[in-house]
Protein backbone atom coordinates (compact mmCIF):
# COMPACT_ATOMS: atom_id res chain seq x y z
CA UNK A 1 0.00 0.00 0.00
CA UNK A 2 1.57 3.63 -0.72
CA UNK A 3 2.57 5.81 2.34
CA UNK A 4 1.28 8.76 0.68
CA UNK A 5 -2.32 9.74 0.80
CA UNK A 6 -4.01 12.67 -1.66
CA UNK A 7 -7.13 14.44 -0.85
CA UNK A 8 -8.46 17.64 -2.04
CA UNK A 9 -4.74 17.15 -4.78
CA UNK A 10 -2.51 17.66 -1.59
CA UNK A 11 -0.44 14.65 -1.15
CA UNK A 12 0.62 13.38 2.57
CA UNK A 13 2.63 10.59 3.58
CA UNK A 14 0.02 9.47 5.88
CA UNK A 15 -1.05 5.68 5.30
CA UNK A 16 -1.48 2.01 6.67
CA UNK A 17 2.40 1.19 6.29
CA UNK A 18 4.83 0.52 3.38
CA UNK A 19 3.43 -3.52 2.96
CA UNK A 20 -0.39 -4.92 3.33
CA UNK A 21 -1.06 -6.03 6.70
CA UNK A 22 1.88 -4.08 8.23
CA UNK A 23 4.68 -6.73 8.50
CA UNK A 24 7.21 -3.89 6.88
CA UNK A 25 6.62 -0.63 8.81
CA UNK A 26 9.76 0.35 8.30
CA UNK A 27 10.46 1.44 4.22
CA UNK A 28 14.12 1.92 5.12
CA UNK A 29 14.35 -1.78 5.74
CA UNK A 30 11.92 -2.67 2.38
CA UNK A 31 13.98 -0.62 0.42
CA UNK A 32 17.35 -2.27 1.64
CA UNK A 33 15.80 -5.80 1.39
CA UNK A 34 14.32 -5.25 -1.92
CA UNK A 35 17.73 -3.59 -3.26
CA UNK A 36 19.51 -6.37 -1.75
CA UNK A 37 17.47 -8.76 -3.63
CA UNK A 38 18.24 -7.36 -6.53
CA UNK A 39 21.56 -7.00 -6.03
CA UNK A 40 22.44 -10.04 -5.34
CA UNK A 41 20.01 -11.57 -8.66
CA UNK A 42 21.76 -9.26 -10.83
CA UNK A 43 24.92 -10.46 -9.14
CA UNK A 44 24.17 -14.04 -9.33
CA UNK A 45 23.39 -13.76 -13.59
CA UNK A 46 26.67 -11.58 -13.79
CA UNK A 47 28.58 -14.53 -11.98
CA UNK A 48 26.68 -17.30 -14.39
CA UNK A 49 27.89 -15.68 -17.31
CA UNK A 50 31.12 -15.07 -15.85
CA UNK A 51 31.68 -18.61 -14.58
CA UNK A 52 30.41 -20.50 -17.88
CA UNK A 53 32.63 -18.30 -20.19
CA UNK A 54 29.84 -16.82 -21.72
CA UNK A 55 29.54 -13.92 -23.33
CA UNK A 56 26.87 -11.92 -22.30
CA UNK A 57 24.50 -11.36 -25.78
CA UNK A 58 24.88 -8.43 -27.81
CA UNK A 59 21.99 -6.43 -30.03
CA UNK A 60 23.01 -7.09 -33.34
CA UNK A 61 21.75 -3.19 -34.88
CA UNK A 62 23.50 -1.29 -32.18
CA UNK A 63 27.09 -0.69 -32.50
CA UNK A 64 30.39 -2.66 -30.70
CA UNK A 65 30.83 0.07 -28.28
CA UNK A 66 27.06 -0.26 -27.25
CA UNK A 67 27.37 -3.57 -26.65
CA UNK A 68 30.61 -3.95 -25.03
CA UNK A 69 30.58 -5.75 -20.83
CA UNK A 70 29.88 -3.16 -18.75
CA UNK A 71 30.01 -4.84 -14.37
CA UNK A 72 28.75 -1.35 -12.89
CA UNK A 73 30.65 -0.96 -9.13
CA UNK A 74 28.74 -0.74 -6.14
CA UNK A 75 27.82 3.06 -6.22
CA UNK A 76 26.53 3.07 -9.54
CA UNK A 77 23.79 0.32 -8.41
CA UNK A 78 23.11 2.25 -5.91
CA UNK A 79 22.77 5.28 -8.20
CA UNK A 80 20.09 3.74 -10.16
CA UNK A 81 18.16 2.50 -7.41
CA UNK A 82 17.86 5.71 -6.00
CA UNK A 83 16.97 7.23 -8.83
CA UNK A 84 14.17 4.35 -9.88
CA UNK A 85 12.88 4.88 -6.16
CA UNK A 86 12.48 8.66 -6.12
CA UNK A 87 12.03 9.19 -9.70
CA UNK A 88 8.13 9.86 -9.39
CA UNK A 89 5.38 12.09 -8.33
CA UNK A 90 5.65 12.12 -4.36
CA UNK A 91 5.40 13.80 -0.93
CA UNK A 92 8.26 15.98 -0.27
CA UNK A 93 6.86 18.73 2.36
CA UNK A 94 3.68 20.18 3.16
CA UNK A 95 4.95 23.00 0.67
CA UNK A 96 6.47 20.87 -2.17
CA UNK A 97 5.88 17.85 -3.81
CA UNK A 98 8.12 16.54 -5.81
CA UNK A 99 7.77 15.54 -9.47
CA UNK A 100 11.16 14.24 -10.89
CA UNK A 101 14.20 13.40 -9.05
CA UNK A 102 17.87 11.49 -11.12
CA UNK A 103 21.02 11.10 -9.27
CA UNK A 104 24.19 11.60 -11.36
CA UNK A 105 27.97 10.19 -9.86
CA UNK A 106 30.17 12.87 -11.22
CA UNK A 107 34.09 12.51 -10.58
CA UNK A 108 34.34 15.12 -7.45
CA UNK A 109 29.91 14.80 -6.19
CA UNK A 110 27.20 13.27 -5.84
CA UNK A 111 24.34 15.19 -7.82
CA UNK A 112 20.63 15.11 -7.35
CA UNK A 113 18.45 17.19 -9.87
CA UNK A 114 14.72 17.55 -8.28
CA UNK A 115 11.73 18.68 -10.22
CA UNK A 116 8.76 20.08 -8.35
CA UNK A 117 5.64 21.56 -7.54
CA UNK A 118 3.61 23.39 -4.77
CA UNK A 119 1.26 22.05 -2.57
CA UNK A 120 -2.04 23.34 -3.47
CA UNK A 121 -2.00 25.23 0.22
CA UNK A 122 1.24 26.77 -0.89
CA UNK A 123 0.70 27.96 -4.34
CA UNK A 124 2.91 30.88 -4.60
CA UNK A 125 4.47 29.67 -8.09
CA UNK A 126 3.73 32.72 -10.48
CA UNK A 127 5.58 30.72 -13.52
CA UNK A 128 8.64 31.13 -15.43
CA UNK A 129 10.70 31.05 -12.21
CA UNK A 130 8.76 33.51 -10.55
CA UNK A 131 7.35 33.23 -7.01
CA UNK A 132 4.64 35.49 -4.91
CA UNK A 133 6.76 35.22 -1.63
CA UNK A 134 9.90 36.74 -0.60
CA UNK A 135 13.60 34.75 -0.64
CA UNK A 136 13.61 34.16 3.07
CA UNK A 137 10.18 32.11 2.59
CA UNK A 138 11.55 30.42 -0.66
CA UNK A 139 14.81 29.73 0.73
CA UNK A 140 13.36 28.26 3.89
CA UNK A 141 10.79 25.68 1.67
CA UNK A 142 13.72 24.69 -0.57
CA UNK A 143 15.75 23.80 2.88
CA UNK A 144 13.56 21.78 4.41
CA UNK A 145 13.13 19.88 0.77
CA UNK A 146 17.44 19.43 0.96
CA UNK A 147 16.72 17.95 4.47
CA UNK A 148 14.09 15.00 2.92
CA UNK A 149 16.32 14.71 0.20
CA UNK A 150 19.64 13.96 2.46
CA UNK A 151 18.02 11.54 4.58
CA UNK A 152 16.48 9.73 1.41
CA UNK A 153 19.91 9.83 0.38
CA UNK A 154 21.60 8.26 3.18
CA UNK A 155 19.65 5.56 3.20
CA UNK A 156 21.55 4.74 -0.13
CA UNK A 157 25.15 6.12 0.90
CA UNK A 158 25.57 5.92 4.51
CA UNK A 159 28.29 8.15 5.46
CA UNK A 160 30.17 5.34 7.60
CA UNK A 161 30.25 2.71 4.81
CA UNK A 162 30.24 4.83 1.62
CA UNK A 163 32.38 7.90 2.69
CA UNK A 164 30.30 10.17 0.62
CA UNK A 165 30.24 13.56 3.35
CA UNK A 166 27.73 16.40 2.53
CA UNK A 167 30.45 18.27 0.90
CA UNK A 168 30.40 15.75 -1.55
CA UNK A 169 26.17 16.28 -2.29
CA UNK A 170 24.68 18.94 -4.69
CA UNK A 171 20.93 18.92 -4.96
CA UNK A 172 19.54 21.17 -7.74
CA UNK A 173 16.06 22.09 -7.79
CA UNK A 174 13.59 23.10 -10.41
CA UNK A 175 10.14 23.61 -10.13
CA UNK A 176 8.25 23.16 -13.70
CA UNK A 177 11.64 22.99 -15.41
CA UNK A 178 13.07 26.35 -14.38
CA UNK A 179 15.81 26.57 -11.76
CA UNK A 180 15.11 27.70 -8.22
CA UNK A 181 18.82 26.87 -6.68
CA UNK A 182 21.34 24.32 -6.01
CA UNK A 183 22.36 23.42 -2.40
CA UNK A 184 26.02 22.46 -1.97
CA UNK A 185 28.48 22.58 1.00
CA UNK A 186 25.70 22.96 3.50
CA UNK A 187 24.78 26.11 1.73
CA UNK A 188 21.45 26.51 -0.50
CA UNK A 189 21.10 29.28 -2.72
CA UNK A 190 18.75 30.42 -5.10
CA UNK A 191 18.90 30.99 -9.00
CA UNK A 192 21.21 34.68 -9.50
CA UNK A 193 22.63 34.42 -5.68
CA UNK A 194 26.09 34.96 -5.50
Amino acid sequence: MNPQKETNGVLTKKGHGFCKGGLMKNKKIALIVVGGLVLLLLGGLCGWAVASNQKVKGYPFLSDSYNAEHIPIFAQWMELEFTAVHNHESYLTDKLVRTDCVAYLLEDRLSICVDTRTQPGWDVYLGEGRFSVSDRELRAAYTEATNKILKDIRIYFPEKESGLSDQEIEIAFAIHGSEVGVWKGGVFKLEGEE
